[in-house]
């Protein structure tokens, strides 16, 4: 299992974030497209769920949303970027 590139004390991101750029970056990477929950058309609820086939089998995007239980609302800054960057969720998965 790979491990965290960032500690729970990591200062680089203590800094306000910006939700008009995260908006920004979540429509220019077309983060809906995978991470939308599938058959609905609101393309802004994000619980996840499509199956897209890969040589390593079906994977279903994680639901995104800001649900502190069933998405990541009870996400550290860190945490999502060691999800983002390194492919470790605060729970330990790799994805």
């Amino acid at each position: 299992m790979a491990s965290p590139p960032f500690s729970p004390g990591d200062r680089q991101f203590e800094a306000q974030g910006d939700p008009a750029r995260g908006q920004l970056i979540f429509n220019a990477g077309d983060c809906a497209s995978c991470n939308a929950t599938p058959g609905q058309p609101d393309r802004l609820r994000l619980g996840g769920g499509l199956a897209l086939a890969s040589p390593s089998g079906t994977f279903r995007p994680p639901n995104i949303s800001p649900d502190p239980v069933d998405g990541i609302g009870g996400w550290t800054v860190v945490d999502l970027a060691n999800a983002l960057i390194g492919g470790v969720s605060p729970k330990g998965q790799q994805y």
